[in-house]
């Protein structure tokens, strides 16, 4: 589906929040979407520039790389065989790359590998 007034009116107030100068704009647009203005997206990629933008005028609390190590440490002592997309969607009920994770959903996804953890732990106690 084509770009929505609403996400238009969103990506240039978002662009100005973040000071972007057109120029750099306009090279976000054709790196990342391969497109020259905000016109020539679709509604899945006017979300992802919302992102970014909004990740560039400091608006998404986004999680740290500390708390990114601990979430893939965990992960791979958890599940060993599992890939990490479809846990995330599980757990958070949509699909995020590691990149985009805000703290809130990184630390959901920390405390049910803990929980996990605690589970295969107890399971292990009883044999």
């Amino acid at each position: 589906m084509k770009i929505s007034s609403e996400q238009i009116k969103k990506i240039h107030i978002l662009k100005s929040k973040a000071r972007l100068q057109d120029e750099n704009y306009r090279e976000i647009l054709k790196d990342r979407f391969n497109v020259n203005t905000s016109l020539g997206l679709t509604q899945a990629q006017a979300s992802k520039l919302i992102e970014i933008l909004n990740r560039l005028a400091g608006n998404i609390d986004l999680a740290s790389k500390k708390q990114l190590g601990k979430f893939n440490i965990m992960f791979k002592k958890v599940y060993k065989h599992k890939e990490k997309k479809e846990y995330i969607k599980k757990q958070l009920g949509y699909y995020k790359k590691e990149n985009y994770l805000t703290k809130k959903e990184c630390s959901k996804l920390i405390s049910g590998l803990e929980e996990i953890e605690k589970w295969k732990g107890a399971k292990a106690n009883e044999k």
